[in-house]
């Protein structure tokens, strides 16, 4: 394991806590983003990826401080638009729904073969009661992706706390079913 090799290298660090993440495991993700931060908090490669860790751990403020450096550090990263959606549902939680979804629409031109862009439009659309939107969000990702299931919803939104990959789930599960 890389980070056995090199205990201060930044990067292993950032990359293993959302590996941990992905896997269920998030506050051990959280104290390996933790220490990622302290060997470099200034890096792209560090910023990001702890970004995601802190988003899905829910620290949505927390999250959004680290993506919004890392994108004035590298405002043409290539993950960006990926990022702007995760700051988006950051916003939805903080209670800023407009911010989110000026974020999630420039996600959404950046990359609209993205799914989980389409997916995290539809979750914003039905948060502002836009619910008709909220249903041609999800309609576009299914055209993207057909199989679109709970295991993929859940890889895409490994949050500790899974309202969104349900609510998602569970409108995914009612529009391919139409």
């Amino acid at each position: 394991m890389a980070t056995a090799l090199s205990p201060a290298d930044h990067l292993s660090e950032g990359l293993y806590g959302v590996g941990l993440v992905l896997a269920g495991s998030h506050d051990d993700g959280l104290a390996r983003a933790r220490r990622a931060l302290v060997l470099n908090s200034n890096s792209v490669t560090v910023l990001g990826p702890c970004g995601n860790v802190l988003t899905f751990c829910g620290d949505a403020t927390g999250a959004n401080d680290l993506l919004e450096r890392m994108l004035r550090l590298a405002p043409a990263h290539y993950f960006r638009s990926v990022f702007l959606a995760r700051m988006a549902l950051n916003w939805l939680q903080q209670g800023e729904p407009k911010r989110a979804l000026a974020l999630v629409g420039e996600a959404l031109k950046l990359k609209p073969e993205a799914i989980c862009n389409h997916l995290t439009h539809a979750r914003l659309m039905a948060a502002v009661g836009q619910d008709k939107a909220a249903d041609m969000a999800i309609c576009a990702g299914l055209r993207l992706r057909p199989d679109i299931d709970q295991r993929l919803i859940r890889a895409m939104f490994p949050y500790r706390d899974q309202s969104i990959s349900e609510w998602l789930t569970s409108a995914v599960r009612r529009l391919a079913k139409a």
